[in-house]
């Protein structure tokens, strides 16, 4: 029976040696689990300071590329007039693909050509001289040399002047159609008259 007795006490004992041991050793580590959480702390806050001290020389370097000169024009400068040209590019675009689009199908249910004529000159001659009217405006805000503006100022006038001249012979020769189709044989006389030219 002694023997009995003394197995009942044996799990009790040997749980609480168990327990304390596992204090002991917690014990004995919280210092260093104390350190380690310090050691992680710091590389976290230094990260952090890096991560901010990185972006802050990012946008100083960015805003001392986009103040640096060239031809007396600094880089923003050119980046906005870039902006403009590729916004007005993009805007033109969308207009020919989406309402010119629109626009030749309701002239193509009429009967007359009046509208045909109309929608064409549109897209052959107005878009294009809104497309460099746009790039002349948005070269005006750099700052450029007499001789540069003076050849900018006559390309820009020339390629104007041409697309209206071609949009007044057109007209001439729709008027000329429209009154040869009114006389004999006018269809045919048409014909001849494209063929010349």
């Amino acid at each position: 029976s002694n023997s009995h007795h003394g197995d009942g006490n044996f799990f009790p004992v040997k749980a609480f040696h168990t327990s304390r041991v596992i204090r002991m050793e917690i014990s004995a580590n919280i210092p260093q689990l104390v350190s380690f959480c310090k050691f992680l702390s710091e590389k976290i806050n230094f990260a952090s300071a890096l991560r901010q001290s990185i972006g802050s020389q990012t946008i100083f370097y960015m805003q001392e590329l986009l103040n640096r000169v060239y031809f007396n024009n600094t880089v923003q400068d050119y980046l906005t007039v870039l902006g403009i040209i590729a916004l007005s590019i993009l805007v033109l675009l969308i207009v020919k693909r989406v309402a010119m689009k629109r626009l030749r199908a309701l002239a193509a249910k009429t009967t007359g050509t009046g509208d045909d004529f109309v929608v064409n000159s549109i897209d052959r001659f107005a878009l294009p001289i809104i497309q460099f009217a746009t790039i002349y405006w948005g070269l005006n805000f750099l700052d450029l040399s007499t001789k540069v503006e003076d050849t900018i100022n006559v390309a820009v006038s020339i390629i104007i002047t041409y697309f209206v001249l071609k949009l007044i012979s057109s007209i001439v020769i729709l008027l000329l159609e429209s009154r040869i189709r009114r006389k004999k044989r006018g269809e045919e006389r048409i014909k001849q008259l494209g063929g010349l030219m």
